[in-house]
């Protein structure tokens, strides 16, 4: 009955689509409307909107035409002018005046115009417009920066995970092993709120700005909206079902699945200081996991187990999402607003599973948070912008897993038994406080401020007391025909039991990570050409041997053109900066709870002989673990932070070339070099000597450095990366209706380790070579087309190259427990039939056990297969009711509101083309709206598969298990269609 019913919501929307894009034919005109308008968003020099500003139209012989005043976002709207040339003029107290250059409307024509006021005495000519992309020399309008706002976020999805995928594609390749940050409302960290309660989307704005701790072009920065001064909302529908997607190639029949997502928000004002803005959103994912993997078949002839052919199989994996939303904004003077935002966000689900993960491995999860924003924005003068902000978030969740069986994983095909992370309940705190001001001193544009943040996790984890068993494909088989025969498991071939482990003893820890960092930065407009920016910023945190970071910034912008007063179409920029990565909560969460000295202790054995076991889900252990109270031992597994810890820390170099091609284009050129030191790898600080471990010995002869420990696995943080980039951002304005914007990036990069574990304790050159997380190609491309009858067409392109990943051999050939190990190249004629030393693949005859002196295939030699994806979302608006001559809500008469400051730069290097923001044209505003939506997700149903695997002589090897995921997939399905509906007033 319940999914019954769910379909019969799916397909009524459908239904109603179908009849409104029909019956809209007839209802609408085919002809141009003859007037034009102007539209646009009021900020200050940091970012913050202003609301209440004075917007005045003038004529091109300075005669007052019209004037509104910047609502609630400090949007203003101006329609109904007739086609001509005009001035746009803003002024608001505490700013310059602000004055634009001649703008020419053509009939018909909706022109976006966003105006940055000036603090200083001077007048700014900054004009942000959607259909004129321009140029710029101001430090904070590289053309390769995108905003998107207001309409504007129609072209993105409405469900999370799809919204988070897109996020991920508009922020473009990115530099080094950690990527980019996304704020919330200037806060790092947090979940993503609704796209309902987004005012507005910021992406690689003023790249080597001192403000920010990560990388420039790695940055995505969200901003919530502001209540209103008059009552408005919306609620929306949106659904997905199996019957509406494609199949899935791992799986012949897959169950029937769907998703179905609820959303109403409310805005207006509680009296005339105080404005309110809340969001309420529910999803139910009734989704199913796939997993692929290859039995042990026992062949009844023989009474012997034996490999089968692969096979796959389906979980139910539901998952329910509740996010709730209030905000509101008080003005507490006529400079002084303070704004308070909460979120509670749940999630539930079971199953779970990765690719490789069998139904016994599923666990049941929930996880609740609460985040606490307070935002304080003072006008100080009307020279200094004070903001200080403070966040408390709060984290509740919990783990069980379905089975307490030992997990059995068989390497290279699949993990079964139970889940090796055990019950686990987890209590975390991040608190945050920033205190920035903006201030102005001539052509100096100055920023100076503070940033304390403080992560707080106590965790109680039963993680691995199950304990686990690692063979080798073909032992996982030996390993049942030994039980099978009632012999002991330590009557296995060498090689075919990789190791056991299991904990005991404490199972509570706490770590409280503490970081802070001061900062200063100036842009100095030199003239009119050119503009140089400084800045220092200073890092310190706990926890680690290094307390004292310093990261300077340097950039400038250059217009090569544009002399006199013609406008610059050509600008050169530069920049250089440091920018750390802090060294985070759950490592020294790890450190502390599996510390030498810890109370708890984690076995690692490579011989069977203590086990007792008649199955492999009856395994005894206790003759395997010391006797309480639990102290290393050389059978342990400890980790800890290096003594002399330096945090990681990127330099960054890029220059770029901006060019205005037309008046309505403009295309960007960058050049990015970063090199990456004091990298985190983990290795075995406790590793035998190169060469001194005999994989194949029963008992090891080879002592390690401390004999009284074993494995150590040390948080080492002296790996390197080295990364050449190149993006070519675009931004075209094709006709009035019809605007694309994306890139292009290209990308080499080479590590020897950064952010993975080393093969070579003791010579992390061994594993130089080719990164893990870059993509070689990236190709991205959005656009907007208004087509006849006011329907919306926003497609949505990514294309990129696989990742490399490694080929290791399917043995721990140096004993630190970790299955990295590289092959040797080898001879073909060695590579026989039945040989399991020597493997025939497409990278030639392998070795798994080299030999001193042979040579080891490259390090990520393999290549993931290439994916595309084409998204294509088609809406159309109907008005209701009586005719809104301002479309966008009244506003309130104060200043700011959360996240200036511009905290957001862009996710990704080269982020995407073009600093204006995305444009629609719409059909007249009315008192009710009702907009049906349909989306595709990869539209042309493209198998986009998945990493193959990498481990020699498994079933796997370099074929892939899973759907590439991400952007090009979701779930069990290639392609996925969701039907929306949205009621607005």
């Amino acid at each position: 009955m319940y999914h019954k019913l769910h379909s019969l919501i799916y397909w009524s929307i459908a239904l109603i689509f179908g009849l409104a894009m029909a019956t809209s034919a007839h209802a609408q005109s085919n002809s141009a409307p003859v007037t034009a308008a102007l539209h646009g968003q009021i900020s200050d020099p940091s970012g913050a909107l202003i609301p209440g500003a004075k917007v005045e139209i003038l004529n091109s012989a300075g005669t007052h035409v019209t004037s509104r005043t910047a609502d609630g976002e400090g949007n203003y709207d101006v329609r109904g002018l007739a086609p001509g040339d005009y001035i746009l003029t803003v002024a608001f107290s505490g700013f310059a005046p602000f004055q634009s250059q001649t703008l020419t409307l053509k009939a018909g024509e909706v022109k976006r115009v966003n105006v940055q006021m000036a603090i200083q005495v001077a007048q700014q000519n900054v004009v942000v417009s959607d259909d004129t992309p321009t140029v710029s020399v101001d430090a904070n309008d590289n053309a390769n920066t995108v905003v998107i706002s207001g309409k504007d976020l129609n072209a993105l999805s409405d469900d999370p995970d799809e919204l988070s995928n897109e996020l991920s594609a508009l922020a473009g390749p990115s530099a080094g092993p950690n990527g980019g940050q996304i704020y919330i409302d200037g806060f790092t960290g947090g979940q993503l709120p609704p796209k309902s309660a987004i005012r507005e989307i910021r992406i690689n704005r003023n790249p080597f700005s001192a403000e920010f701790d990560r990388l420039g072009y790695g940055r995505i920065e969200i901003l919530t909206k502001p209540g209103t001064d008059q009552l408005h909302g919306q609620v929306f529908i949106q659904g997905n079902e199996s019957a509406l997607n494609t199949g899935n190639p791992f799986v012949a029949n897959v169950p029937a699945y769907n998703r179905i997502q609820y959303n109403g928000t409310l805005s207006g004002s509680l009296n005339k200081k105080t404005s309110f803005f809340v969001s309420v959103e529910q999803r139910d994912n009734h989704d199913q996991d796939i997993y692929v993997y290859t039995p042990a078949v026992l062949d009844t002839s023989t009474n012997q187990y034996v490999a089968g052919s692969q096979t796959s199989g389906t979980l139910s994996n539901p998952h329910n999402h509740i996010n709730v939303s209030p905000r509101i904004d008080v003005q507490l003077g006529q400079s002084n607003t303070l704004t308070l935002r909460y979120q509670f966000y749940y999630d539930s689900q079971s199953g779970d599973l990765d690719s490789t993960q069998l139904p016994t491995n599923a666990v049941t999860s929930t996880s609740k948070e609460h985040t606490l924003q307070l935002s304080d924005s003072q006008i100080i003068n009307d020279h200094m912008v004070n903001e200080t902000r403070f966040e408390y978030r709060r984290g509740i969740s919990s783990t069980t897993p379905v089975s307490t069986d030992p997990t059995i994983v068989s390497e290279g095909n699949f993990t079964g038994g139970g889940s090796s992370g055990g019950s686990q309940n987890s209590h975390s705190d991040h608190m945050e406080l920033q205190d920035i001001v903006t201030m102005s001193h001539g052509r100096h544009a100055i920023k100076f401020g503070t940033w304390l943040r403080d992560n707080r996790d106590a965790a109680s984890s039963f993680a691995n007391r199950n304990g686990t068993l690692i063979f080798t494909e073909q032992g996982y088989v030996d390993a049942l025909n030994a039980l099978n025969a009632g012999q002991s498991l330590s009557s296995l071939p060498a090689g075919d039991f990789q190791n056991l482990t299991i904990a005991a003893g404490r199972t509570s820890y706490t770590a409280n990570v503490f970081d802070g960092a001061l900062f200063l930065e100036d842009d100095w407009n030199v003239n009119k050409r050119l503009t140089l920016s400084g800045g220092l910023r200073w890092e310190t945190q706990n926890h680690i041997a290094d307390h004292d970071d310093w990261a300077p910034r340097v950039a400038l912008a250059y217009a090569l053109d544009g002399k006199g007063n013609k406008p610059a179409k050509t600008v050169w920029r530069a920049g250089y900066g440091i920018f750390y990565d802090r060294f985070d909560v759950g490592n020294v969460l790890s450190a502390t709870s599996q510390g030498a000295d810890s109370g708890q202790v984690e076995i690692t054995n490579t011989s069977p002989d203590c086990l007792q076991a008649t199955s492999l889900t009856d395994v005894n252990f206790s003759g395997c673990l010391p006797a309480a109270p639990y102290a290393a031992t050389p059978e342990t597994t400890t980790v800890e932070i290096a003594p002399h810890f330096h945090a990681p820390y990127t330099h960054q170099f890029g220059t770029s070339i901006e060019r205005q091609l037309s008046k309505t284009s403009t295309v960007t050129v960058t050049y990015l070099r970063s090199f990456g030191v004091h990298q985190i790898v983990t290795r075995d600080a406790n590793a035998y000597l190169p060469g001194a471990y005999d994989p194949s010995a029963t008992t090891q002869t080879a002592t390690r450095p401390n004999p009284n420990l074993g494995v150590v696995n040390e948080y080492y943080p002296e790996a390197v990366f080295k990364q050449n980039q190149i993006i070519v951002n675009f931004n075209a304005l094709l006709s009035p209706t019809f605007h694309l914007f994306g890139f292009y990036g290209y990308s080499d990069a080479n590590s020897n380790g950064a952010g993975g574990t080393a093969s070579n304790s003791y010579n992390l050159d061994e594993d130089y070579g080719r990164a893990a997380f870059v993509r070689r190609n990236m190709f991205f491309m959005m656009g907007d087309y208004t087509a006849p009858f006011a329907v919306h067409l926003n497609p949505f392109i990514i294309t990129h190259s696989g990742r490399p990943y490694n080929i290791v051999s399917n043995q721990d050939l140096t004993g630190d427990n970790y299955l990295n190990d590289r092959p040797a190249y080898a001879d073909a004629s060695l590579c026989t039939n039945g040989s399991t030393r020597y493997y025939t693949t497409q990278f030639g005859c392998l070795d798994a056990t080299p030999q001193s002196g042979e040579t080891l295939v490259p390090v990520n030699m393999g290549n993931s297969p290439a994916s595309f994806a084409f998204n294509l979302r088609v809406s159309r608006r109907f008005g209701i009711g009586p005719k809104v001559e301002n479309g966008n809500a009244g506003g309130m008469m104060w200043h700011g509101g959360h996240g200036g400051h511009g905290h957001g730069g862009g996710l990704g290097p080269g982020g995407l083309g073009g600093g204006p923001s995305m444009r629609h044209r719409e059909v007249a505003n009315r008192k009710f709206n009702l907009t049906l939506t349909a989306q595709a997700l990869n539209l042309f149903n493209i198998a986009n598969y998945g990493t193959p695997g990498g481990t020699l002589g498994s079933s796997t090897f370099g074929r892939s298990t899973s759907l590439a995921g991400g952007p090009f997939s979701n779930g069990a399905a290639s392609r996925r269609i969701f039907l929306q509906a949205i009621f607005s007033f």
